[in-house]
């Protein structure tokens, strides 16, 4: 391996500071596999060896050099293998900018792009299937996914970033032109203000390099996908563009739940000076597909069973599809002031324009059946109502801008590293009024009749929700020798939150809120290879509100505080791979509908607490020269206390298993190097539907299993994949989450197929 003598030149005689070249990629062999990268992009979690000016990652650098090798990253070398990685380096969710996961006193875990591409990824269910302690909640096909981690549901308004700006998470965000996607488990105030305690999900977008890469592919259901990803650097790496394409025809393994996809992205690095660089990233996503709810229990009390998991639950054929309309932009401009300090300033905008449309099968309050039980289930006998459910005008809209400021202070025996920070972040949301009309019955086991619909208007679009977010923080960690370290943290969140009445425009709510939200770390480093932490959060969350079949029906509660504890370990057993070990307390107020003798036989409340106690164990990097893995156990008891209604108290909370487990592998064949077996195990025990968990969906086990297969054509790469998915075809129930106070229950993909080819060239 030999280093350009161009940059080798340029580091040694003109000293720049190294955040300035964060990214350089350097050409080791001129091998067409080696990757160029830009003169300002940050290190990917597929850099198979990274060198920073202080140290790698892997070593314990000396106190004042640790912030540099982390704030000011300066040379990524790549090998010219072209090898893939499972396992995740750096990541910027915990802490504002790059930094080494192994050095993050949090539970962070990377989906890198090798994985993403061996599991043919096309939607964040397919990319965090490989992560224990996220579950799906509220996934319905065709509309956009909502997720819980640890337990808790992520607010769509906060919990999804990309680069680290916040957007609506209302979308199915692109994954074609994403480097990886960095889950960060656990409370997440210090990052992203008021939010979910879950966590967050960050997309990280692929930057500029000299690639040309061309994937066709299609499954099992006769799909046909198309994609492009095209990159060029100016010869001085100072400026560089990525475009990535996509459309993708999808034909559901449901039935009738067809649609069709298109994206574009741009993305563009520009080193303005030794000193200064700017980086912008554009892309829209176009999606439209049939929507499909789920399944309801059996008047309230029993699983539906006998039931296909590509069945269409009331199916119409005047059905239109929900479309999405997905925009988000960000640009980020970093100047360096010297080896120390620098200043940067990032500006996001994301939207999500809906045009909503299910045939929705609800409860059975049309049926004689339901006379005297529950009609928000559908009936004992597996019958149910169809409405015509149309919201032609649905849009989410977030804004956010940072100013943050990085520096590092030497004061004698002591190290510290600085981050001082304000923001500004508005989340809106506009919606027209809806049509929500019943239009017949059905049963899940019986042929659906055809019933016609009425062509209802619906009122003019208008604001419900302006929810906006002013906030300064700060964190400095001190460094005490080359073994401990104190991080000490907050965030002051001022919080203006007003909601409308959707038909009439009156004000419901008015929410005004300053609230502190502090975040400290005590970090103890034994040895190069092991990292020990002990942390304590503080998170504020927005209050629920009250289904709309309680006596308190739509009441908004106030905002909640949340608390969490947590003890960690992260060991580098090698420098391929990585292990990591969390322990968890977290706490919030517990919000219910307790039964009682009103009228509706349910008031929404707040009482009591709810206590999730975790342990989580993760795996990802190279076993063997020929073995690669990722791999997650996590063992989460969730429970009430308190709440007043003894039978919700010591139960595991709905929809989160007490043990999930899941496995992915990657291995070579020794006799056969252009060829690979993938290969995969998810385990989930079983979950709560209800809140006395007196029904629960049954644990289940699938399996998945691949190949790749390594070709060239005239000196380029072509590569083919192929992937199975639950490859036994098992029926499980993926999903047994709520909406809107509502328990749905979600079959898991019938046995899916895909095959691509993929032409590097």
């Amino acid at each position: 391996m030999k280093l350009s003598l161009q940059i080798k030149h340029l580091l040694t005689q003109h000293r720049w500071p190294a955040a300035l070249a964060i990214g350089l990629i350097v050409d080791i062999n001129g091998s067409p596999s080696a990757t160029a990268a830009s003169a300002i992009e940050q290190p990917t979690a597929d850099d198979t060896q990274a060198v920073t000016d202080a140290a790698s990652q892997h070593g314990t650098p000396a106190p004042v050099k640790t912030r540099k090798a982390r704030r000011l990253q300066s040379i990524v070398v790549t090998s010219g293998s072209g090898r893939s990685s499972y396992q995740g380096q750096i990541a910027e969710i915990g802490s504002f900018t790059p930094q080494s996961i192994h050095d993050t006193p949090a539970s962070i875990s990377q989906v890198t792009r090798s994985v993403m591409d061996d599991q043919q990824a096309k939607l964040l269910s397919d990319v965090v299937r490989n992560d224990a302690s996220v579950q799906l909640n509220d996934a319905a096909t065709g509309y956009y996914e909502g997720l819980s981690i640890r337990g808790f549901p992520l607010d769509q308004a906060t919990g999804y970033q990309i680069n680290g700006l916040t957007i609506a998470g209302e979308q199915n965000v692109a994954l074609e032109n994403k480097q990886s996607v960095d889950i960060l488990k656990g409370e997440s105030a210090f990052q992203n203000g008021v939010g979910s305690p879950g966590g967050i999900i960050d997309y990280e977008t692929k930057r500029p390099a000299d690639i040309h890469s061309l994937t066709i592919g299609t499954d099992a259901q006769g799909s046909r996908y198309y994609a492009g990803d095209f990159g060029w650097l100016a010869r001085d790496k100072n400026f560089g563009i990525r475009l990535n394409f996509a459309h993708e025809a999808i034909h559901s393994p449901i039935q009738y739940a067809d649609g069709q996809r298109n994206v574009l992205s741009l993305a563009a690095d520009w080193r303005i000076t030794a000193r200064s660089s700017l980086q912008v990233d554009a892309e829209w996503q176009r999606r439209s597909q049939i929507s499909v709810n789920g399944y309801q229990l059996l008047g309230g009390t029993t699983l539906p069973g006998h039931v296909s998991n590509a069945s269409f639950i009331g199916y119409q054929p005047w059905v239109q599809p929900t479309t999405f309309n997905a925009y988000n932009l960000s640009a980020r401009y970093n100047y360096s002031f010297g080896d120390d300090w620098r200043l940067s300033i990032r500006a996001g905008s994301s939207w999500s324009d809906l045009n909503d449309n299910m045939v929705y099968a609800y409860g059975c309050y049309y049926q004689s059946a339901c006379s005297n039980a529950a009609g928000h289930y559908f009936s004992a006998a597996g019958g149910y109502d169809i409405y015509d459910y149309r919201m032609p005008v649905e849009d989410y809209r977030n804004n956010e801008v940072q100013a943050l400021l990085f520096g590092d202070i030497d004061d004698g025996p002591v190290h510290q590293s600085v981050t001082l920070g304000i923001s500004a972040f508005q989340h809106k949301v506009v919606e027209s009024g809806e049509v929500y009309d019943y239009v017949g019955s059905g049963n899940i086991y019986s042929a659906t009749p055809y019933y016609p619909r009425d062509d209802d208007s619906v009122t003019p679009a208008q604001t419900v929700l302006d929810s906006r977010q002013f906030a300064v923080f700060g964190s400095d960690q001190l460094s005490f020798g080359q073994h401990w370290q104190l991080s000490l943290g907050g965030r002051e969140v001022f919080l203006r939150e007003k909601a409308f009445d959707s038909d009439s425009g009156s004000l419901q709510r008015d929410t005004r809120q300053n609230v502190f939200l502090p975040q400290t770390a005590l970090v103890y480093k034994p040895s190069d290879q092991w990292m020990l932490y002990a942390s304590y959060s503080k998170g504020l969350s927005l209050g629920n509100q009250a289904p709309w079949w309680a006596t308190n029906a739509n009441q908004f509660f106030t905002p909640y505080v949340s608390r969490q504890t947590e003890l960690g370990a992260k060991w580098s057993a090698s420098p391929r791979l990585s292990i990591n070990a969390a322990l968890f307390d977290m706490t919030q107020p517990f919000s219910y509908a307790r039964p009682d003798s009103s009228e509706e036989g349910y008031t929404y409340v707040r009482e009591g607490s709810e206590r999730h106690l975790g342990a989580e164990l993760s795996a990802a990097g190279e076993i063997t020269d020929h073995l690669r893995i990722t791999s997650s156990l996590a063992y989460i008891h969730a429970t009430a206390s308190g709440s007043g209604y003894r039978a919700y108290d010591g139960v595991q909370v709905i929809n989160q298993p007490r043990l999930k487990a899941a496995v992915y592998a990657h291995y070579d064949l020794p006799w056969v190097p252009q060829l690979s077996l993938l290969g995969g195990v998810n385990y989930s025990s079983r979950k709560s539907v209800l809140n006395d968990a007196s029904v629960q969906a049954p644990a289940f086990v699938t399996l998945s299993l691949g190949a790749s297969l390594l070709t060239h054509v005239e000196g380029h790469a072509l590569t083919f994949r192929l992937s199975i998915d639950n490859l036994t075809n098992r029926f499980y129930w993926a999903d047994a989450g709520a909406s809107g106070g509502d328990m749905f229950l979600y079959p898991g993909q019938p046995r899916t197929a895909r095959l691509s080819a993929q032409y590097d060239f």
